[in-house]
């Protein structure tokens, strides 16, 4: 009966367990490097009882892996032995409660740990067989289904090793496939055994293997989730923590000095992946002139990350090439091509576009990944890669495909287009898309518009750095004034700065002054609201103002001044705040834009307030609001109804000021409802304002739970400041109730 290369396969694992090359154990043992590869390899599968000595001293094994190293060599009862284990095993303590737990039970189970391709899959396995074998007094069994050879093992021979494992005769094992499986049932009813199918490729593979009834326990690897089995147990096992990474680049140093600091970097630029660590921590030993941060400045170079994550034969990129030639060429093509993504993650639509697939193949395709562990999904469907498996993935892409470029600006066009027209749906006339764009992605409403901005704003932002550094600069100016009105939804992104700078670089390198002063304007909006940072705000709005008179165009000249009007407010200034407002009114009104007119109404009115002066600060809200409610006013809908939540807010304020508090509680109410969409800054400023208001008005629980809840929001949404600023008002109210 044939059967595979059980002593090889144990060699090696001996080997890899101790940290050696091939190179390094011919050295340790006097063989020549060329016998133990093929040994290893199964070319050479009888080697001498002085051979095995020899292997086994320079291996430095105990008593039990020396019998289990002689008895592979025949293939007898016993060859499922379990692997070697590492004496530095650390961490996976959640894991290993959870492997303990589920193989306690009285009856039969089957576990699968899945995990991508260098997670410790097979190492955790054998580690937790070891720790329970105690509870498996019939024995603990162990069989590798190589999932990932181009011809894996066959069921037929894994079953015949199971059989003579457990002491089965030769000649009682069946040459049938469903007969050896009926028997292995049968061997297993009345024993309490432990089985380990390690590296499984499929459901169609394991299912002959396992056991019906009984009380044995099968614990199956695989970088396969193996869906297709029922009634079983899943674990996923995922990279390792910060701490566990680092603990375990230290047990591998022993007592060799360490820089935690260098320690703790090469454990991110190994992506906490036990494999990469492992030959990190195999490379420092066997350098011993170098330290810790030098490794870590090797792998900090991308381009040879990979190159240097590799210790003798063992090789982070061999393991991921592994799982790379399952894959059907739709899904290799598309497992490339994601690698150019910006951000890091992808959702379908942009997948599709870089695999130039239809549909349905490329989300076929994805789950294949998915399923391989070369990909990582979400539960929104977003996909994304390990750190090390996206440098592979790229070295495949240069490898094997050309065009790249034009596929790269295939996808810079295609997001950049999407982006504005997302963005058009929150302007006050809807931007159109490119029309040198393929496959130009569409919004049915405002809501798929504002998920899809954020949901792929790393990379439409990566795309405008592309066509930045490619001097598509009428497309970068395009792509950021479509943001100005959506900005506002999303204020606390984080890289609104960044959007509009390459807005103003784009429009400055083109000549187009006018586009210049309006970036520099959302620039201002950026500094002032998000960044806190007035100074730079008027640096802004200054330059621009400066730059809209040069250029003759009133309509920036409008705009800048209303954004000095805010500044002034900020600072206090509230009666240069009025004059710079009221010029900006003139202004909008000359030109007949009501979106910059009733928008400027609202700071004048704001201002105002501040002054004490809430009868003319409801002039100036009844005008701005006639303005929004009148249908022939031009604005977007959208922005109509931001600016018309604004107005009423103030228009509340005001009203309160007065002593019409019914009215104003009525108004505050219909802001509050108008701002629920609109995103947290907007909900929180006017939910405050009515919480004070029912306050005021008697109803204080229902008034501390809005202010409270205004704040939390605040908080959450990452505007730490105003949280903090309002707190203090509140707990000024609340005082002043207490002092009562």
């Amino acid at each position: 009966m044939p059967d595979d290369n059980f002593f090889g396969s144990l060699l090696r694992g001996h080997r890899h367990a101790a940290g050696l090359s091939i190179d390094e154990l011919a050295g340790a043992s006097g063989l020549s490097v060329r016998a133990i590869g093929d040994m290893e390899r199964g070319r050479s599968r009888r080697p001498q009882a002085r051979t095995v000595v020899l292997l086994a001293d320079a291996l430095g094994l105990n008593e039990d892996q020396r019998a289990a190293l002689t008895r592979s060599i025949s293939g007898a009862p016993g060859s499922a032995d379990l692997p070697a284990v590492t004496t530095d095993f650390v961490g996976r303590t959640p894991e290993l409660a959870r492997l303990a737990q589920l193989g306690a039970g009285p009856e039969a189970a089957v576990i699968v740990l899945a995990g991508a391709a260098g997670f410790g899959k097979t190492t955790l396995a054998a580690h937790s067989a070891r720790q329970q074998s105690d509870h498996f007094p019939d024995g603990v069994l162990f069989v590798n289904l190589r999932g990932m050879d181009p011809v894996p093992l066959d069921s037929t021979l894994a079953l015949a090793r199971l059989l003579r494992a457990l002491g089965v005769p030769e000649r009682d094992i069946p040459d049938d496939e469903s007969a050896r499986a009926a028997l292995y049932r049968s061997t297993l009813q009345d024993k309490r055994v432990l089985i380990v199918l390690d590296n499984a490729a499929d459901e169609r593979q394991v299912r002959p293997l396992v056991p019906g009834v009984g009380a044995s326990v099968t614990l199956i690897t695989s970088r396969r989730v193996l869906a297709g089995l029922e009634t079983v147990h899943r674990l996923h096992l995922d990279t390792m923590s910060g701490s566990e990474s680092v603990e375990l680049l230290q047990a591998m140093l022993g007592g060799r000095p360490a820089d935690e600091d260098a320690l703790a970097d090469v454990a991110e630029l190994c992506g906490r992946l036990p494999l990469a660590l492992r030959i990190a921590g195999r490379r420092l030993l066997s350098r011993p002139d170098w330290d810790v941060r030098q490794l870590a400045d090797r792998l900090a170079d991308q381009q040879q990350r990979l190159q240097h994550l590799s210790a003798g034969d063992l090789q982070v990129a061999t393991a991921f090439q592994l799982s790379y030639r399952q894959l059907s060429a739709a899904a290799a093509r598309t497992f490339r091509r994601l690698t150019l993504t910006p951000g890091p993650d992808a959702g379908l639509e942009l997948a599709t576009v870089l695999s130039g697939l239809p549909v349905g193949e490329a989300e076929e395709s994805l789950d294949e990944l998915v399923d391989l562990g070369l990909l990582q999904s979400s539960a929104t469907l977003r996909f994304s890669f390990h750190d090390l498996v996206r440098l592979f993935g790229r070295r495949q892409l240069d490898e094997e495909e050309t065009g790249i470029d034009q596929l790269r600006d295939r996808m810079v066009a295609w997001l950049l287009t999407s982006a504005t027209t997302a963005g058009g749906w929150f302007q006050t006339q809807p931007v159109g898309a490119r029309e040198d764009a393929e496959q130009s992605l569409s919004f049915d409403n405002v809501d798929e518009a504002q998920a899809w901005l954020q949901a792929e704003g790393d990379n439409w932002l990566g795309a405008m750095r592309l066509a930045a550094e490619a001097g598509a600069n009428k497309e970068v100016a395009a792509t950021a004034e479509a943001m100005h009105w959506f900005s506002e939804r999303w204020p606390y992104w984080g890289h609104w700065e960044e959007v509009f700078g390459l807005g103003r670089q784009a429009a400055a390198a083109t000549g187009d002054r006018v586009m210049e002063a309006t970036q520099l304007n959302y620039l201002a909006w950026v500094a002032a609201s998000i960044r806190l940072r007035p100074d730079l705000a008027l640096e802004y709005t200054s330059s621009a103002l400066e730059i809209a008179e040069q250029a003759g165009d009133l309509t920036q000249q409008a705009w800048s001044l209303f954004y000095l009007s805010s500044l002034y407010a900020a600072e206090q200034r509230h009666e240069a705040s009025i004059g710079a407002g009221e010029r900006a009114v003139r202004l909008f009104g000359t030109l007949g834009d009501n979106e910059g007119l009733a928008t400027a109404l609202t700071q004048v009115m704001s201002s105002l307030l501040r002054l004490g002066r809430p009868a003319e600060a409801l002039d100036s809200g009844t005008r701005g609001l006639a303005i929004l409610d009148d249908p022939a006013n031009g604005l977007h809908p959208q922005v109509a109804t931001m600016m018309r939540m604004q107005a009423l807010r103030l228009t509340g304020i005001a009203l309160s000021a007065l002593g019409r508090r019914d009215e104003a509680i009525a108004v505050m109410r219909e802001s509050v409802t108008l701002s629920e969409p609109m995103g947290a800054g907007l909900l929180s400023n006017a939910s405050f304002d009515l919480g004070r208001m029912l306050y005021d008005a008697g109803q204080q629980e229902q008034g501390v739970e809005l202010m409270r809840r205004s704040i939390a929001m605040r908080t959450e949404a990452g505007d730490e400041v105003w949280a903090a600023r309002t707190q203090k008002l509140l707990d000024a109210i609340l005082a002043g109730q207490n002092a009562d």
